[in-house]
C-alpha cells in the first residue's frame, strides 16, 4: 500500500507542476530581445540554483527565456535517428524542418530509417551503445524507456519539464493524460511526447454499409443486430448491383485494415472489446476484468458461426489481406454491402471508382453507427488517449537542455500547424475573416492547395515533429460550411461521421489506459500477451468456423488459458491500474 501510495503522490505532484508552468509561462511577454532573453534565463538560472531545484538538469547558460526563439544565438547541431514516413519524402530539406533550423537555431542531422524496419533498427543501435544525440517518432515504447533509462542510457526528462518545460507544459496540462501516461512509477520521464487528439481516431473502430442498396430496399439504417441481420438477407438474396448476377454480393465482411475486424465490431453487440487484447475495464469494480471467458463473448462467437453459415457474414473476414478488400470493394460493380473498417477508402477508395450513377463510390456508403445486441448491449472502440509520437535524448547528448527546447517549441500553435498543414504562405494562409473549422470554431488557417502532408509537397512534417496536434489544430482547418462538397473532405466526413454516429455511444469507462510499469513487470507483461492474444484468436477462429463445437469444447478452450498464466497477466495489469487510475 505504501508503494501505492508514493506512487500515486508522484504522478499528482508531476500534474500539479505541468498545470502550474502552463499558467506561470502564460503570463510572460513574448517580444523580449534575444539578448534581454538571455539575461532573462541567467537570472532564473541563478535563482534556481539558489533554490536547490533541477539540481540534476544540464544547463550550459546558452538559452533564451523559456519559450522564446531563438533558442541560440549560435547554431548548434544534433544527429538524430528518426522514422521515415511516406508523406515527407526528404526529411533533411523539408520545408517544416528548414523552418524550425531557420528559427531555432538548432540544426538536426537526421539519420532515417524505413517504418518497416524501425524497431530492428533501434535495437540494434541501442545494443550497440553507440547513440545518436536523440530518436525521434523511433519504436522506443515506454517499456523500452524505462529499461534504457534505468541503465542511465537515456536522459530523464521530468527536471527538465520542471525547469525549461513551456509549450509542451501547456499542452499536457490541457489533457487529462499527460504527463501521466509518460510517467513511470518512480516519477521519471524519458521522452518528450507529441499531443495527437485526432478526434476520428478516438472511435476509429467503424463500419459502412451501402446506402445505395439500403434506398433500393426502402430500409432504414439498422439499429440492433436483428434489423442488421435482415438487411444483410436481403443483401445476400437479390442482385443489389444490378449486374444480372445475384451471387456476386457479399453481405458483410472485414479484413486485416485498420480496425477491419468485423469479429470484433459484432462482439460490441454483446460486451466491450478492444479489438485487441479482450481486457476492459469494469467501472463498477475499478478493475480490468478479461473479457473472452465471459458468456456474452461465447454468446458472440454463436451469432458470427450461425452468420456465416447462413452466408451473410463472409469467411474470409478472420484472415482476408486489406489488399484484398480493396479488389473486392474497388472493382466495376460495387459488391461489397457492409464492410468493417476505420477509414472507408479501405474498402471502396478515396475518389477512384465511379459507380454507374456518376458518383463516387465511397459517397454511396455511409458510417453505420454499433448496433444493439440481444441483451441491450451497444459498445463502441473509445481509446482514452491522444499521444503522438515522442522524442528520447540520449546520454550521448552534450546539449540535452537544447534538445529539450527545441522538441518543447514544436509543440507552440504555430509550430503546430505548420508540421501538420504546412508553412504560411506555402501550403497555408490566413483564414477569411468570420470562417469556421472543421469544428465550426473559427478557422486558424485556410489551406492554399492540397494537404501539404501528401509525399510530393515535402512542406509539412506530420506524423514526425514532435507536435501538439491539438483538437482545434486539426480540425481548425477553414471549411465552406456553404458548399455541399465540403462535407466529403476526409477529415471533415470524419469528425462529423464521428461526432454523430459514434461519439454519443462513448465507451471510454471501459477502455484500459496506458499503464506504465517497472521492467521487470513490462517484461513480464509482454512475455504474457503474445500467446494469450494467440490463443484466444486461434480459438475464435475455430468456434466461428466449426472448427471445435462451442458447446462441447468451451470449457476446455477457458481452462486452457490457465496454462498461459491469463490470471497472472489480469492480476499485473491491475496491480498498476489500481496504482496509477483507481483513486480517480
Amino acid at each position: 500500500m505504501k508503494r501505492y501510495l508514493a506512487l500515486l503522490l508522484a504522478c499528482l505532484m508531476v500534474i500539479s507542476l505541468f498545470a502550474a508552468c502552463g499558467k506561470k509561462e502564460e503570463e510572460k511577454p513574448a517580444d523580449n530581445s534575444a539578448a534581454e532573453n538571455a539575461g532573462e534565463a541567467d537570472t532564473e538560472e541563478e535563482a534556481g540554483d539558489a533554490e536547490g531545484e533541477a539540481s540534476d538538469v544540464v544547463d550550459h547558460g546558452l538559452m533564451s527565456a523559456n519559450g522564446e526563439v531563438p533558442i541560440v544565438e549560435e547554431t548548434i547541431e544534433f544527429n538524430v535517428n528518426c522514422r521515415q514516413v511516406s508523406n515527407v519524402t526528404d526529411m533533411q530539406n523539408n520545408g517544416f524542418v528548414k523552418w524550425m533550423e531557420e528559427t531555432t537555431n538548432v540544426k538536426i542531422n537526421y539519420e532515417m530509417t524505413p517504418e518497416d524496419s524501425i524497431s530492428e533498427k533501434t535495437n540494434l543501435i541501442l545494443a550497440s551503445g553507440q547513440y545518436p544525440d536523440a530518436f525521434q517518432y523511433s519504436s522506443i515504447n515506454t517499456t523500452l524507456q524505462v529499461k534504457y533509462g534505468a541503465q542511465g542510457a537515456f536522459v530523464n526528462l521530468a527536471p527538465y519539464f520542471e525547469k525549461f518545460g513551456y509549450y509542451a507544459n501547456e499542452a499536457y496540462a490541457a489533457t487529462t493524460y499527460l504527463p501521466k501516461a509518460i510517467t513511470t512509477p518512480t516519477g521519471e520521464i524519458y521522452c518528450i511526447a507529441g499531443v495527437n487528439e485526432c478526434y476520428h481516431c478516438f472511435y476509429a473502430g467503424r463500419a459502412w454499409i451501402n446506402k445505395v442498396w439500403l434506398d433500393a430496399l426502402n430500409a432504414e439504417q439498422p439499429t440492433t443486430l436483428d434489423e442488421l441481420k435482415a438487411i444483410l438477407e436481403q443483401f445476400r438474396d437479390q442482385d443489389m448491383n444490378g449486374n444480372g448476377d445475384a451471387t456476386d454480393e457479399i453481405p458483410m465482411i472485414g479484413s486485416d485494415t485498420w480496425n477491419g475486424m468485423a469479429q470484433y465490431w459484432l462482439m460490441n453487440s454483446f460486451l466491450y472489446s478492444d479489438y485487441d487484447m479482450q481486457i476492459a475495464v469494469n467501472p463498477d469494480t475499478k478493475t480490468i476484468e478479461y473479457q473472452a471467458t465471459k458468456d456474452e463473448y461465447k454468446e458472440a462467437l454463436k451469432l458470427q458461426r450461425d452468420w456465416v453459415k447462413e452466408g451473410i457474414l463472409d469467411p474470409e473476414y478472420l484472415t482476408l489481406q486489406a489488399s484484398e478488400m480493396e479488389t473486392l470493394g474497388m472493382g466495376e460493380d460495387p459488391r461489397l454491402g457492409f464492410f468493417v473498417a476505420a477509414l472507408w477508402w479501405a474498402g471502396v477508395g478515396q475518389e477512384q471508382v465511379t459507380d454507374a450513377d456518376g458518383t463516387f463510390r465511397e459517397r454511396n456508403y455511409v458510417i453505420q453507427p454499433n448496433v444493439e445486441g440481444p441483451n441491450g448491449a451497444k459498445f463502441t472502440l473509445t481509446a482514452l488517449e491522444g499521444i503522438g509520437g515522442n522524442l528520447v535524448i540520449t546520454n550521448a547528448c552534450e546539449y540535452p537542455e537544447v534538445m529539450f527546447r527545441w522538441a518543447d517549441f514544436q509543440m507552440s500553435t504555430d509550430a503546430s500547424i505548420r508540421a501538420y498543414a504546412g508553412n504560411w504562405g506555402v501550403s497555408i494562409s490566413e483564414p477569411t475573416e468570420g470562417s469556421l473549422g472543421i469544428n465550426k470554431e473559427p478557422a486558424l488557417y485556410a489551406l492554399t492547395g492540397p494537404y501539404a502532408h501528401n509525399s510530393d509537397a515535402n512542406d509539412a512534417c506530420d506524423n514526425v515533429a514532435i507536435s501538439n496536434k491539438s483538437a482545434a489544430v486539426r480540425l481548425g482547418q477553414e471549411t465552406n460550411w456553404d458548399d455541399p462538397e465540403a462535407y466529403y473532405d476526409s477529415e471533415t466526413r470524419l469528425y462529423i461521421d464521428t461526432n454523430e454516429a459514434q461519439a454519443p455511444n462513448d465507451s471510454s469507462a471501459y477502455s484500459v489506459p496506458t499503464l506504465v510499469m517497472s521492467e521487470e513487470a513490462a517484461s513480464k507483461r509482454t512475455e504474457l500477451e503474445t500467446p494469450i492474444r494467440d490463443y484466444q484468436r486461434e480459438w475464435l477462429g475455430q468456434f466461428v468456423l466449426e472448427q471445435a463445437d462451442l458447446d462441447a469444447d468451451w470449457d476446455a478452450y477457458v481452462a486452457g488459458f490457465d496454462g498461459l498464466r491469463l490470471q497472472e497477466y489480469i492480476d499485473l495489469l491491475n496491480e498498476f491500474y489500481t496504482a496509477i487510475y483507481a483513486a480517480e
